[in-house]
C-alpha cells in the first residue's frame, strides 16, 4: 500500500507563499461522486446529468488539499476561498 504523503511538522506560517500554485493528485468525477454528493448534502441534482453540482468540485479539491506534502494545509486558521467557474464541470473531468 502507499503511503499519503503528510504535512511537515517544521512549516510556519511565514514559510507559505502567497500565490504559488500547488498540484495535487488527479481525481476524475464519476457519477458515483455526485450521487455521493447530492445523497449526503441534498442538494437537488442537475437539470443536465452531466453537469455536477456546483459545491462538489469545491469539497473534493479541500480534500486533495490535504495530499500535497509541502507546505501542509493543516489549518489553522481558514481564510475562505477564491473560486471562479470557468465552463461547467462534468462527469469525466479531471
Amino acid at each position: 500500500m502507499r503511503e499519503t504523503p503528510t504535512a511537515s511538522v517544521q512549516c510556519f506560517f511565514e514559510d507559505v507563499e502567497i500565490d504559488v500554485p500547488l498540484e495535487t493528485p488527479g481525481l476524475t468525477l464519476t457519477r458515483a461522486h455526485v450521487a455521493l454528493f447530492t445523497g449526503l448534502t441534498g442538494e437537488p441534482a442537475s437539470l443536465d446529468p452531466e453537469t455536477v453540482p456546483s459545491l462538489l468540485p469545491l469539497s473534493l479539491s479541500s480534500g486533495l488539499g490535504w495530499r500535497v506534502p509541502r507546505p501542509p494545509l493543516a489549518v489553522l486558521a481558514f481564510m475562505g476561498f477564491e473560486w471562479r467557474f470557468l465552463a461547467p464541470i462534468r462527469i469525466g473531468d479531471t
